[in-house]
């Protein structure tokens, strides 16, 4: 692999890592990159130990052989795949190859950013996504992971070590949120999820890591939902100050939000 490439190649690659198009540059991420992520997305699915009848959603699937072989994880049983990506092109792409898998019901694409996934809350047995927890670590999509995980969900992000000395030596992780698998850990439990490890696997020849984390069964006083009450009660509490001094009414008579 080469370094130190060219400023404007790396940083029209470094987007094109993040978001692929239908161009030259796509198609050139396509081909050195994410056929490796694909390798690790068919790791992740084995770590996930799923049933015939689990819910499980892929976020960011790339070329798409995460979701094959998520399908073939389910096909037998009640269970149902999802997998959101935000590229255009990659969302054609994995429609046109799995488009028998599509057909049985069983097998859902989506084009949404990863912050705003179009899923019910609870909805998933397990989620994961591999090769771009740098792009991922941000509040909003941790957030978005635990709405829709179920509780005592599983998620799994897998990661190549080397593979990320790789790219941020040709600077192609220059407009990413993170680049240490700790800081994204760290992200995890602030937002509220458990039993949050890093492991080292193999697979034949290849080595790879996997980042593990669970939604409580039993939500904490710190839990999402629950600062999002709080936040709600707040805003409750501001407006009726806003209102008893726009008309000149003693704090004493607003009511307590719980009261309504």
């Amino acid at each position: 692999m080469l370094f130190n490439l060219p400023e404007f190649f790396a940083r029209r690659l470094s987007l094109e890592l993040k978001c692929p198009t239908p161009s030259l540059y796509g198609y050139l991420t396509a081909f050195l990159f994410l056929r490796r992520s694909g390798r690790l997305s068919e790791h992740a699915v084995e770590l996930l130990h799923l049933t015939p009848d689990d819910k499980v959603l892929e976020v960011g699937f790339g070329l798409g052989n995460g979701l094959a072989k998520l399908f073939e994880k389910i096909e037998t049983g009640n269970g149902v795949v999802y997998g959101t990506e935000s590229s255009e092109y990659l969302v054609n792409r994995a429609k046109r190859q799995l488009l028998l898998e599509m057909e049985t019901g069983k097998l859902h694409i989506y084009r949404t950013l990863a912050a705003h996934l179009p899923f019910p809350n609870d909805s998933f047995d397990c989620v994961f996504h591999n090769d771009c927890f740098w792009y991922l670590s941000s509040a909003p999509f941790l957030r978005e992971l635990s709405r829709v995980l179920k509780p005592d969900g599983k998620m799994v992000s897998t990661l190549s070590l080397e593979r990320l000395k790789s790219l941020n030596r040709m600077n192609l992780l220059s407009n990413v949120v993170c680049r240490n698998p700790l800081d994204y850990m760290i992200a995890l439990e602030r937002i509220g999820f458990c039993n949050v490890r890093f492991e080292y696997h193999k697979a034949g020849a290849e080595q790879f890591q996997a980042i593990f984390a669970f939604k409580p069964v039993v939500q904490s006083e710190h839990t999402v939902q629950q600062r999002e009450t709080e936040f709600y009660d707040e805003l409750v509490k501001r407006e009726k100050a806003r209102l008893s001094l726009q008309h000149a009414l003693p704090p004493s008579q607003l009511m307590d939000p719980q009261s309504e």
